[in-house]
């Protein structure tokens, strides 16, 4: 650019000094003009766009997630579609943006989720929608993602949709069963009465009658089972969705347990729906959201985290379950001597 920008300086001097030509001046003019375009047209080939989905063994009704992702040089605002609840075909439950990703190139990649279901079985295409890109400068260009794919499979096997005739009651002896009912009931009156004596005589077990009993609360439970994550060192190994997994897990257990909500049961999506009716405080919840949507990320699509996020989640984790944790009820002192003194 410095040398189009040489070109464009000199020109109007040399058409004066007549040293150029007039026609030769702006034929200089139009080449810098050419050569600036292809710089520009240069700096926005790198941006790519592509679906992405975390599930190919989709039957009627199954949740599943899309992602678009977009590779882009440092510096870019990627601004992603907004697709409406009813996107066609295609059931729109939730649109999650996801944290930038470095590539071993220097370049960026920055993606969106759409949790999505279908409702009919065959091959559906996406809609085509595009992506924006505001570079550096200021100016903004757009690139076109390609129609996906996405295939719903019947829960039939084959052959079960052939009608087929109805078979004619079979006609069967039946004896008379006024004795065997007799019997039967004899014989289920003389068990009862056997069991009743050997339980007096013999008394209950007191290994079964009480079995092991986990005595520690939810948030104990909760630390304890973050203790033992680090302890697997997971991430030495480069085992990251083990890892993200497990602490999902234990933020979804501390909900079922401390405020009955059946995390473990939903998605992240409908967790939410479930905590904003439940006693689990608004404010503190949204660190718990925060945790369980990046270990979505890391679960459902192929990003590596970063290796600071990673080793982070675990100390993160502990601070939005004690940030979740119910204050402790404090009971009343004082009520005796108020008694005396009313008296």
């Amino acid at each position: 650019m410095k040398y189009i920008s040489a070109i464009l300086a000199m020109t109007p001097t040399l058409a004066r000094g007549r040293e150029l030509p007039s026609g030769i001046a702006a034929m200089a003019v139009a080449a810098a003009l050419v050569l600036s375009t292809g710089a520009a047209f240069a700096q926005s080939t790198n941006l790519e766009v592509a679906w992405t989905i975390d599930s190919v063994d989709l039957t009627v009704g199954d949740p599943f997630v899309l992602t678009i992702s977009a590779d882009h040089p440092d510096g870019y605002h990627v601004v992603f579609p907004s697709l409406p609840d009813e996107w066609e075909a295609f059931e729109i439950r939730s649109q999650t943006p996801l944290p930038a990703v470095a590539n071993l190139d220097g370049t960026l990649t920055t993606a969106q989720m759409y949790e999505m279901a279908l409702f009919q079985t065959g091959d559906y295409l996406t809609p085509e929608v595009s992506v924006s890109f505001r570079q550096p400068d200021g100016q903004i260009v757009s690139r076109t993602v390609q129609p996906f794919t996405v295939r719903v499979n019947s829960v039939l096997q084959a052959g079960d949709e052939e009608l087929r005739d109805i078979k004619p009651q079979s006609s069967i002896a039946v004896p008379s069963l006024w004795p065997w009912g007799v019997g039967g009931a004899v014989a289920v009156a003389l068990l009862i009465l056997g069991a009743v004596l050997l339980w007096r005589r013999l008394g209950p077990d007191p290994v079964l009658q009480s079995g092991p009993v986990d005595t520690r609360t939810p948030f104990e439970i909760a630390m304890d089972q973050l203790d033992q994550i680090e302890a697997l060192d997971l991430l030495t190994h480069g085992r990251f969705k083990v890892h993200f997994t497990l602490i999902s897990d234990t933020v979804r257990m501390y909900l079922l347990g401390e405020y009955d909500v059946p995390a473990p049961d939903l998605t992240t999506t409908e967790t939410a729906r479930a905590v904003s009716s439940s006693d689990v405080p608004s404010g503190p919840w949204q660190g718990a959201l925060s945790i369980l949507r990046t270990c979505d990320i890391v679960k459902f699509t192929e990003l590596t985290p970063m290796t600071a996020t990673s080793e982070e989640a675990v100390d993160a984790t502990r601070a939005a379950i004690e940030a979740l944790r119910p204050a402790p009820i404090v009971e009343p002192t004082g009520l005796e001597p108020a008694k005396a003194a009313s008296a």
